[in-house]
């Protein structure tokens, strides 16, 4: 996420890169308003009667908008829990106490691409919630 709103913002996805199904929503919609605008200017005591055509396109717009958000990106997924050990360890049941490592993919965020947004990624397991501080380095993260 941006650190503060801006007018891209509304044109592009969370990482900054242009979007379609945004910019199509935005624009589609910006349109219907300065139409109904004008309408209305022309005539303010009556609502504006609005094409079936710009209705129609509307509601396609909007449908692909939210597919578009559907089909994004899934949410994380864990492929395995197991105990954090030092080379040499023998494997073993993880117990109240240990150490774990979560393996999976999808827990970063759209646009943490930066360390300070990486920073504020918590994990929450139950009630508990734990800060991960995850480090970029070279490949990956620590």
């Amino acid at each position: 996420r941006a650190d503060r709103p801006r007018a891209a913002d509304l044109l592009t996805d969370d990482s900054g890169h242009g979007s379609f199904t945004d910019s199509q929503y935005v624009l589609v919609h910006a349109a219907a308003l300065v139409f109904c605008a004008v309408r209305l200017a022309r005539r303010p005591e009556q609502l504006p009667d609005l094409p079936w055509a710009l209705a129609v396109l509307a509601l396609v717009s909007a449908a692909t908008y939210l597919a578009g958000k559907a089909t994004e990106g899934g949410g994380p997924v864990i492929h395995s829990v197991v105990r954090t050990r030092e080379a040499g360890d023998l494997d073993a049941p993880i117990r109240t106490g240990d150490d774990i490592e979560i393996r999976g993919a999808g827990f970063l965020p759209a646009g943490a691409e930066t360390p300070q947004a990486l920073v504020r990624m918590a994990v929450r397991i139950g009630q508990v919630q734990v800060h991960v501080p995850l480090i970029p380095v070279p490949g990956g993260f620590t």
